[in-house]
């Protein structure tokens, strides 16, 4: 018999073929209801109440630790902090225990959330197995590599892809690790090559990262020889585009009174609408 693995009511119907229909009815939402013909002989159509034999199996949600694993190397002995990380389908978890020094330390978020319960008899949450701080939209692999900080075993070498690198950027600018957040953003500093320039822009203002690091990736754009591309503009947005159209105009233009930017002299309308055109008919 196939099995229906989910929590909520199961209900066989037994046919006297000897095969079975089995209804999964969700408890939360009961007008919802899934069926599954499992080779019966019998036709749908006639399957009637005199075939048919009821049997409610009540399933019970499983213990929430049954499912969660200890990490195979960042289960430390010795660590005062639990932290879960849940898979994207909420079902298989894996447990990291882990010093608290490093993230209270570190981390507004994380000094705030393992404050004593206010609540006595509620045990804080991160200081036992039982309950953990549970870490969502993230993978074990994301959360393996931002532990790789604080658990280096080469001490002051840290080599990392650059998309290790970024991945860690998001993940200390979530949780507002200031420091490892600077230090990612150092290590990218360092990479020329897997971002362009536009892609480093938009990155570093989607983490908060300080105008002044963005600064020199501003001027790279207005100093290099070709123009913006659509996507480039369209990843930049309205305002920046502009701003480094504008500062391309000001550097390439003679200078004039006034900040305007008269065509050259020979210039006449028919060769702008030329321009116009080519560049409509190129987008």
């Amino acid at each position: 018999m196939i099995a229906y693995h989910r929590v909520g009511y199961r209900v066989y119907f037994g046919v006297r073929s000897g095969a079975f229909l089995e209804v999964f009815v969700d408890p939360v939402h009961p007008c919802v209801a899934q069926s599954f013909d499992l080779n019966c002989s019998l036709p749908k159509s006639k399957l009637t109440h005199s075939h048919l034999s009821l049997i409610f199996h009540m399933v019970q949600p499983s213990d929430d630790t049954s499912r969660s694993r200890h990490h195979r190397t960042a289960y430390i002995p010795g660590g005062d902090l639990f932290i879960e990380v849940q898979s994207f389908t909420l079902i298989d978890r894996t447990l990291f225990r882990v010093h608290s020094h490093f993230f209270t330390r570190d981390s507004q978020l994380f000094n705030a959330r393992f404050n004593p319960s206010a609540t006595p008899g509620v045990p804080r949450e991160g200081t036992s197995q039982g309950s953990p701080f549970r870490l969502q939209n993230v993978t074990v692999g994301d959360f393996e590599k931002f532990l790789w900080v604080f658990y280096n075993p080469t001490y002051s070498l840290y080599e990392a892809d650059i998309k290790d690198w970024i991945r860690i950027l998001e993940l200390a600018n979530m949780w507002s690790f200031v420091e490892v957040k600077a230090f990612a953003l150092r290590e990218l500093e360092k990479k020329e090559d897997g971002l362009d320039v536009v892609q480093r822009i938009v990155l570093y203002r989607q983490n908060q990262i300080e105008e002044r690091h963005i600064h020199r990736h501003y001027v790279s754009l207005c100093a290099r020889d070709t123009v913006l591309t659509l996507e480039e503009c369209r990843a930049l947005g309205l305002e920046t585009t502009h701003l480094i159209s504008a500062a391309r105009e000001k550097l390439r233009a003679a200078p004039s009174d006034g900040g305007t930017s008269p065509l050259p002299q020979g210039i006449e309308p028919e060769d702008v609408q030329r321009m116009l055109s080519t560049l409509v008919n190129r987008n």
